[in-house]
């Protein structure tokens, strides 16, 4: 791991050596990179890696030290009701002749506060195979990420890249049973763009990901007996307790394929199309126990197929239009293992568990199809005096479990966005100020079932009402952008702050969990872009 990590550093902290203006672009444009960036590289929405090679900016070094703070009842029943968080980002860009790289750092320490029914981290969001306890408690989150990626043109039409990412993340709290949660992910990512004629690019990318996660408790009141949660979708679990198994652990082996390809068009400088298909296979097991006995504790896989066009059109001489339609269906299965404890009496009375049979206990299927315009007032090559983006979509999401009998869950969501940024100068520096609206609402009517009783009120109905809740929302940012002089070197100073706030519009017909709640996020920092 040494060599990834050396080389992201190289990459993210070394890019604003003898920094050099962008193509059309001048120094100056630099904080705003990442929108600048988006317009003249119709790669850049894809996963493909060799986009570094076509960025107009692509000289910067960016740190950035940003606080979160969430609050409000309407979250998930597994997520915390309130959060606060500190993180540190350093990135950067830079360009060597052929030789494009880009690498960031980022360190994130959180505390969230009344959190239960999930010990997890970084699992996949529909496995549901989670372990968990219903003890709320106060949880410390300490998360550190990685990537350094680097693109180089091998001619005037090839281009290969190759991108790692590495995420790691450790949770704990002080209160019984008091879970420990170590996870990782390992992301290796290369990719190839040709280009077939002046009209014509392809790209081809791969994508492996491995990712690990231990789980330990450990009790220290043994007078109280805490119930662990071995969730297997709707409802349905099986749970052990910690007067049997105080120091109960868990272990998830993950790993994900994916490749997709690429191909843009383009006949002038007025239009362009870029098409994405991408395909993706992910598998997560669970295994409890460690080294005292193995308890299977679900298999996980599913499929995904993702798709995205990206249509870009101009119109007079400043105005820049962008319909961007993207769509997804994944499947996912679940399997259990149906076991038996065993003391091998031959063996010091060792305790074992005995496989007698495997099944199919879940079965979901998702869709999502979504549709995006996005309008900018643009003069050359500065970014946008003004962006309006308006997005709608709808996504549906049916779910079997298979016990004695089958139980089904189905529901399909409307969402819709609209947001306008403004920028313009004052004096000599640059403000930018953005207000949106959101809104949910679910179409026809959902079909709610539950496995077992005992967790209805508590944990079923409240997630199958957040996941089908009628919402609300707004959200404002204010940055300002201040030039400074450092080194010699143009450098920019930004502040900004920016809310979001959820409101429930539901009528609390699973569940009066979310009655009159609502949920905020405020984000706030400083960056320093040179």
């Amino acid at each position: 791991m040494r060599k990834p990590v050396c080389f992201a550093l190289f990459c993210a902290m070394t890019c604003a050596v003898h920094a050099q203006p962008a193509g059309g672009t001048s120094l100056a444009d630099r904080p705003d990179a990442k929108e600048i960036n988006f317009l003249d590289n119709a790669f850049a929405g894809t996963s493909n890696p060799a986009a570094l090679s076509f960025n107009t900016i692509h000289t910067l070094t960016r740190a950035t030290v940003n606080t979160q703070f969430l609050r409000g009842g309407f979250h998930a029943i597994d997520e915390s009701r309130r959060d606060n968080a500190l993180s540190v980002d350093i990135f950067g860009l830079k360009r060597i002749g052929r030789l494009s790289l880009s690498g960031n750092i980022v360190y994130l320490n959180a505390k969230g506060y009344d959190h239960r029914w999930n010990n997890t981290a970084l699992l996949s969001d529909r496995n549901p195979f989670v372990l968990a306890d219903s003890v709320a408690s106060d949880v410390n989150r300490e998360q550190f990420g990685m990537h350094a990626a680097a693109a180089l043109q091998l001619s005037e039409k090839l281009v290969a890249a190759l991108k790692f990412r590495f995420t790691t993340v450790a949770l704990s709290d002080q209160t019984d049973p008091r879970p420990k949660t170590n996870a990782m992910h390992f992301e290796v990512v290369p990719g190839v763009i040709r280009q077939l004629n002046g009209h014509n690019r392809i790209g081809v990318a791969g994508h492996i990901d491995v990712y690990r996660s231990d789980i330990s408790h450990t009790v220290m009141n043994n007078l109280v007996n805490n119930v662990y949660f071995l969730m297997r979708g709707m409802g349905d679990y099986v749970q052990f307790t910690s007067g049997g198994n105080a120091n109960y652990t868990r272990n998830y082996r993950g790993t994900r394929f994916a490749g997709s390809l690429q191909w843009h068009y383009t006949k002038g400088d007025a239009f362009g199309n870029m098409l994405e298909v991408r395909m993706a296979e992910n598998r997560e097991m669970a295994e409890d126990g460690g080294a005292s006995y193995t308890y299977k504790g679900g298999d996980y896989d599913a499929t995904h197929l993702d798709f995205y066009d990206r249509l870009t059109f101009r119109t007079g001489t400043s105005l820049w239009h962008q319909f961007i339609l993207r769509a997804a269906l994944a499947t996912d299965n679940g399997f259990w293992y149906d076991q038996v404890k065993r003391v091998d009496t031959e063996h010091a009375n060792r305790t074992y568990y005995e496989v007698l049979n495997k099944s199919k206990v879940h079965r979901s299927v998702y869709t999502q199809a979504g549709l995006e315009y996005r309008l900018d007032e643009r003069k050359g090559t500065d970014c946008s005096a003004w962006t309006a983006i308006f997005k709608s979509g709808v996504s549906t999401q049916e779910t079997t479990h298979y016990e004695a009998e089958s139980y089904k869950q189905k529901y399909s969501m409307l969402h819709a966005e609209a947001d306008f940024t403004k920028r313009w100068k004052w004096n000599n520096s640059r403000i930018a100020a953005t207000l949106g609206v959101c809104y949910a609402t679910g179409l026809g009517d959902p079909t709610y079932n539950s496995v077992r009783d005992k967790l209805v009120d508590s944990y079923s109905k409240p997630m199958f009402e957040y996941a089908t809740a009628s919402q609300t929302g707004f959200k404002a940012r204010l940055a300002i952008d201040i030039p400074v002089s450092m080194y010699g070197t143009p450098t920019w100073v930004t502040l900004y702050a920016q809310a979001l706030n959820t409101f429930y519009m539901g009528n609390n017909r699973y569940s009066a969990w979310y009655k009159n709640t609502s949920r905020s996020m405020i984000d706030a920092g400083v960056s320093l872009t040179l």
